[in-house]
């Protein structure tokens, strides 16, 4: 899970262009932010 990765590493996460780049992946950061899972998983930080 993309969330509990940024969690566990604590990694500064470079964002260019509406882009998230992790490991060489490049995730467009409206498709992160919209995913459900990711809304999942800031429900449970939010808690």
């Amino acid at each position: 899970m993309l969330t509990e990765y940024l969690y566990r590493t604590q990694e500064k996460i470079p964002i260019t262009d509406g882009k998230v780049t992790i490991n060489g992946e490049s995730f467009e950061l409206s498709d992160l932010v919209n995913s459900h899972s990711i809304q999942k998983d800031l429900a449970i930080f939010s808690l």
